[in-house]
């Protein structure tokens, strides 16, 4: 494989262990880093630990504690904390199996794939990935992974199966205080109908490899213009719209997508009427000839 796992351990379920190996699923390539430098001489800043009153210190003589009141803390060790964790961090410990519609989307963070460590681990990943396939079901336990305790999700995914690190209850806000204010009232039905028709029109098979961070392309641009000592480019400002009526707004946006679709097929129209235009002047003409023969022979 190209990349190194990003973790080596075992996977626990019941009696069972299975060797295996994360690979992250995500990746921030496209981040183009930003330095903060020092404009009159333009070297790296650089963020130091310090204490007041003493200045900067050494990052080994950090350590770990918490406020328990104002400006008094309980110190933590390393060894206390490692106690308390998991009987091992080498372990994904599976403890239950739920059904996957159980677990709302606001509680997935981050993807890895997870595939067997060698030959040996390889029967025993299989029967447990076709397991979970054929029952429905995603394996819910936890792990350490960076030195914290996550809440992790296990489920088949194409081949292989796909681990992603569940947020606790507690890190979830409720979302009721931001929709109590919002009515179940039902919308107007010639509204929902174009917007059903808006939304049915602009339908398509989703595929993230067409759409693109614009934003970070821009910059790279920006970047690659100062480099070469090119002039910025200066963009348009962009348009607003004002939005006084939603019918005439959905209204708008049908017509909009309408001629769209329809303008590829338009042209071809007039290109074809174009040059079908010469033939039927020709028929045309023959037609008249035609008419007029019999006059001819009725004057001889």
């Amino acid at each position: 494989m190209a990349t190194r796992p990003s973790w080596t351990g075992h996977l626990r379920f019941s009696l069972v262990t299975i060797a295996v190996q994360l690979y992250s699923g995500s990746k921030s390539t496209r981040n183009i880093p930003l330095h903060q430098l020092h404009k009159p001489t333009l070297k790296r800043v650089h963020n130091q630990p310090t204490v007041e009153g003493l200045g900067p210190i050494d990052k080994k003589d950090i350590v770990k504690g918490y406020e328990y009141k104002k400006g008094s803390h309980v110190v933590l060790t390393p060894e206390e904390l490692d106690k308390i964790r998991l009987e091992t961090n080498k372990t994904i410990n599976i403890t239950e199996f739920a059904d996957a519609a159980e677990i709302d989307e606001i509680y997935y963070d981050k993807p890895y794939y997870i595939v067997p460590e060698d030959d040996i681990a390889r029967e025993a990943y299989t029967i447990f990935q076709h397991a979970l396939k054929k029952t429905g079901k995603v394996a819910v336990g936890e792990v350490i992974l960076s030195g914290k305790e996550h809440l992790v999700a296990i489920k088949p995914y194409g081949k292989g199966m796909l681990m992603e690190t569940l947020r606790y209850a507690d890190e979830v806000k409720s979302a009721h205080s931001y929709f109590a204010d919002l009515n179940n009232a039902a919308p107007d039905k010639d509204q929902l109908d174009l917007a059903i028709s808006l939304i049915k029109k602009k339908s398509a098979k989703f595929d993230p490899s067409d759409f693109d961070d614009s934003y970070e392309t821009a910059l790279h641009e920006l970047i690659e213009r100062k480099l070469k000592k090119l002039p910025l480019e200066e963009k348009g400002s962009k348009k607003t719209t004002k939005i006084v009526n939603l019918m005439d707004a959905l209204r708008k946006s049908l017509g909009d997508s309408e001629e769209e679709d329809t303008a590829p097929a338009a042209k071809s129209a007039k290109k074809a009427t174009k040059k079908k235009a010469p033939a039927k002047a020709a028929a045309g003409k023959k037609a008249v000839a035609k008419k007029k023969a019999p006059a001819k022979q009725k004057r001889a």
